[in-house]
């Protein structure tokens, strides 16, 4: 087929040739068109073509083409109508269709570089489906910085939950959870620009994230989540931090440095077992019995002696769970 020209009348015999080589199923050739014709006129596509139409062959060669046909399709969908991108969903969470044509919506939503995409796909982490969830969250890992950069700007920009009505922010929830998602130390800086946001849901998703990273800047961070007042938060904390705790006693020869420093962590753990949420105050009998210290010891088998405990039978478990240390004569 010759080169198409910049005129809007080509795209009309291009469309009818399309359609021609659907109807006949050689999909090959409608990927090669697509492509030859969204590469050489991706800036003029928005004022020369339909973009629907265009959207429609895209969908049809996912559905039936093979993976050689459908890499590469994501600029036959820029820029992106509504259209577009339900229609992108609508395949991506669809059971019936094949798992290769959901994996390549998945990954155009995200090539689309347009934000509303993006909330498709965090939209998709929710799904029943555990195939659809896990494209979604496959797409999502690996976004790059030019996705991050998109999120962190519109994070930015976004306002907090206004805590007087008690009405929070479904945009901005949307956002941090998609940068929780991403295992990018690029998305550190974004994440604890909200550690302190007044959504409770927005500060627990940027802890649960912010505790699979080895930076300088977190440790201080999850040590002031200890105080938050909303327990999941509290909780998430505690339990970053006990395993941060417990690598540091196996590996107590190594030197410190400064997000992984010696700290008396008993002192931070041990108020929390009388904190007024169970599930919190389990965790913090959890994180001092991977202490493995004399002094853990005696805590733990206080609170277990102790008659204000409401339930000894748990924590029993964790005082004796090692040898308690030898003292020197």
């Amino acid at each position: 087929m010759p080169s198409p020209t910049a005129d809007p009348l080509n795209f009309d015999a291009l469309c009818t040739d399309i359609e021609a080589e659907i109807s006949q199923g050689n999909w090959g050739a409608v990927s090669d068109r697509l492509k030859g014709w969204s590469s050489e006129f991706r800036g003029t596509l928005n004022e020369l073509i339909d973009r629907q139409r265009l959207a429609e062959f895209g969908l049809a060669l996912l559905k039936s083409g093979d993976v050689a046909d459908c890499r590469g399709l994501a600029p036959v969908f820029r820029p992106a109508c509504p259209e577009a991108i339900a229609q992108l969903h609508a395949m991506l969470i669809d059971p019936t269709i094949g798992f290769e044509s959901r994996w390549f919506a998945g990954q155009i939503l995200a090539k689309l570089n347009q934000f509303d995409a993006m909330a498709v796909l965090v939209a998709t982490l929710e799904s029943p489906d555990e195939m659809t969830a896990s494209i979604a969250i496959d797409t999502l890992s690996h976004f790059g910085r030019a996705e991050i950069d998109l999120l962190a700007d519109e994070l930015a920009r976004s306002p907090r939950s206004d805590t007087q009505t008690q009405n929070p922010d479904v945009r901005r929830r949307c956002i941090v959870r998609a940068l929780a998602q991403i295992s990018d130390p690029l998305v550190i800086a974004p994440l604890l620009s909200v550690v302190r946001d007044t959504d409770p849901a927005i500060r627990l998703l940027a802890i649960a994230a912010l505790s699979a990273f080895d930076d300088d800047r977190i440790l201080p961070t999850l040590l002031d989540a200890l105080r938050d007042t909303s327990a999941p938060v509290r909780k998430a904390a505690l339990t970053s931090l006990g395993a941060k705790a417990q690598y540091q006693q196996r590996f107590q020869s190594s030197p410190p440095r400064a997000s992984n420093p010696k700290i008396d962590w008993l002192t931070y753990f041990q108020p929390l077992i009388l904190d007024l949420n169970l599930e919190v105050a389990t965790q913090a009998v959890i994180a001092i019995g991977r202490l493995h210290s004399e002094a853990a010891i005696d805590v733990l088998i206080a609170l277990l002696n102790s008659p204000l405990t409401p339930t000894p039978q748990a924590i029993a478990p964790f005082a004796p769970s090692y040898n308690r240390p030898t003292r020197a004569p």
